[in-house]
């Protein structure tokens, strides 16, 4: 890579909780290689050492260029 090509940002973190969705499919902007998609927090069931309890689940969606991955 040239110096050129390493200039600029890479990754970026959205939060959409504000609007109050429940999830999200966050799009990767050039030249970025990645992007995290932060929904907002829900209290739903979930079972604990057998039992269920309320816990706290937050939504999260990573999208990323495979070509930073892979090479392909």
């Amino acid at each position: 890579l040239r110096a050129v090509q390493l200039r600029g940002p890479t990754f970026a973190v959205s939060g959409v909780g504000w609007i109050g969705g429940s999830g999200l499919t966050p799009i990767v902007n050039s030249p970025e290689v990645a992007i995290l998609g932060v929904a907002r927090t829900q209290v739903l069931p979930r079972y604990v050492d057998g039992a269920l309890q309320p816990r706290k689940i937050l939504p999260l969606a990573l999208s990323y260029d495979h070509r930073a991955i892979d090479g392909a």
